[in-house]
């Protein structure tokens, strides 16, 4: 089955914020809405995909602890 992602509908006020703890760093958000509604939300790190969920949050367990790292969430919707 194929499934295609709108991303362009989707609105969001972010306030994207995380917390940093011995083994993990817990993100969390606002929800999005479009004209469809959304299924999900995609998390990158520094430009690379680590995960998906369904949640306004995701806890990021395999990120060192000596690193820096620029975190972004991206909702998606399924059109067909």
């Amino acid at each position: 089955m194929l499934a295609l992602l709108n991303l362009s509908k989707i609105r969001s006020e972010a306030n994207l914020t995380g917390e940093l703890s011995a083994k993990s760093y817990e993100l969390t958000w606002n929800s999005a809405t479009d004209n469809v509604g959304v299924i999900g939300y995609a998390v990158w790190r520094d430009g690379a995909r680590i995960g998906d969920t369904a949640d306004t949050g995701y806890v990021d367990s395999s990120v060192p602890s000596d690193m820096t790292c620029a975190y972004t969430v991206s909702a998606y919707d399924v059109v067909g």
